[in-house]
């Protein structure tokens, strides 16, 4: 799951537990508060490539997840 923080600095990326429901966080990774951004995962899970939507480019960028 990916999310917002509070003040919009931060994406939060999160494990679900669909079973228990629970949630375990497994990064934060800082963004502008007011950019638009996509993110995707690659099947093992050992990373997120989370994607800044910018009027003259999309930037992306690789951030490991540490175990997957």
């Amino acid at each position: 799951m990916g999310a917002r923080s509070a003040g919009g600095k931060q994406m939060l990326i999160e494990s679900f537990d669909v079973v228990t429901g629970q949630r375990k966080e497994l990064s934060r990774i800082p963004v502008d508060a007011g950019a638009d951004y996509q993110w995707a995962l690659p099947r093992d899970g050992s990373q997120i490539a989370p994607a800044k939507d910018d009027v003259d480019a999309v930037q992306i960028r690789f951030v490991s997840l540490g175990n997957g």
